[in-house]
């Protein structure tokens, strides 16, 4: 698993309240910085208000140590000071330095559940809230395709990284028409399509998703959205998209996308099923079925099963 390490400089304090208004502002195109600057606000300033063995108690029941220094060395925080936020090994880093010596360092699990300071059912909640508050007019901004484009004679790959297995991808599919190129959505290149429409909201069409949430005790809840919209939340969400296509047969197409936030150590999982026909008429609804907030260490170890039995995420099409 990649290192994600992010650093940026923090203003003075006069108390953690300022510390916390002066430097959220700072993260605020940062969401995944921003959310672990949060949990340190938060759990540390909980903290400040347990006695010695109730502090001990719950940071051994949440998996959180103190690596470096106490709870008083907060107080050295300066107009030098840097903060450093580092996922590896399973775990958050949150470092404090002055001049780049080290004077306290966090270390918590990466549990979403203790960073977000909520239960799984409290999560859902507020992801279907999230999408809520997504859920208007909105206009996407022209993008500029890759320059190498332009050279193509038919058809480019603008190679992505895989997730897991080379089969899970974010891999983006061109094909130029005329005098121009764009994103493949068409039902004679449908495995091509698909990749497109599940990782750029540029891919050409009127889609839209009907997601069924699959929720703590096995509760579910549905709601529609464009396509575009879905794709600009995941990644306005600070997350990675990949994906897998398992079947295109007799004009049905079952594919997997990943929504993958790499410092926040979760994946949202979304199944989709659609006709291939879809892709001819550039518009429709495609039916989805989503698990939210599934750590990625639990993909893991299943990918580390499925790979261990010699299996592959073949993909059997049938192109037109």
């Amino acid at each position: 698993m990649a290192v994600v390490v992010e650093t940026i400089a923090i203003n003075p304090i006069l108390s953690k309240t300022s510390f916390y208004k002066q430097n959220d502002s700072i993260l605020a195109d940062n969401p995944n910085m921003r959310v672990l600057f949060h949990f340190f606000c938060r759990y540390t300033d909980e903290l400040q208000t347990y006695s010695i063995a109730e502090q001990k108690q719950k940071m051994e029941i949440d998996d959180v140590q103190i690596v470096q220094g106490n709870l008083s060395a907060l107080t050295f925080i300066n107009d030098s000071t840097s903060l450093q936020m580092e996922t590896k090994d399973k775990r958050h880093w949150i470092r404090l330095s002055n001049a780049e010596k080290s004077f306290f360092e966090l270390s918590a699990p990466c549990s979403f559940e203790l960073i977000m300071g909520k239960n799984k059912k409290k999560l859902e909640d507020d992801f279907l809230q999230e999408i809520g508050k997504s859920l208007h007019p909105f206009c996407l901004k022209e993008k500029a395709i890759p320059f190498w484009v332009d050279s193509l004679h038919t058809f480019g790959v603008q190679d992505g990284n895989f997730y897991f297995i080379p089969e899970i991808t974010s891999n983006l599919y061109y094909k130029k028409e005329i005098d121009k190129a764009t994103l493949i959505c068409n039902p004679d290149y449908p495995e091509e399509s698909v990749y497109n429409l599940f990782l750029s909201p540029d891919t050409p069409g009127d889609f839209q998703l009907r997601l069924s949430v699959c929720k703590y005790g096995f509760k579910k809840e549905e709601f529609t959205l464009p396509l575009k919209q879905w794709l600009l939340f995941c990644k306005n969400s600070g997350c990675e998209l990949f994906v897998g296509v398992e079947e295109i047969h007799h004009g049905i197409i079952q594919a997997t996308q990943f929504v993958v936030n790499k410092t926040l150590q979760y994946n949202h999982v979304l199944t989709v099923t659609f006709s291939q026909n879809l892709l001819k008429e550039r518009k429709g609804v495609i039916e989805g079925s989503i698990h939210v907030y599934i750590p990625i260490h639990n993909l893991e170890n299943l990918f580390e099963t499925y790979k261990g039995k010699n299996k592959l995420y073949n993909v059997n099409v049938k192109k037109k």
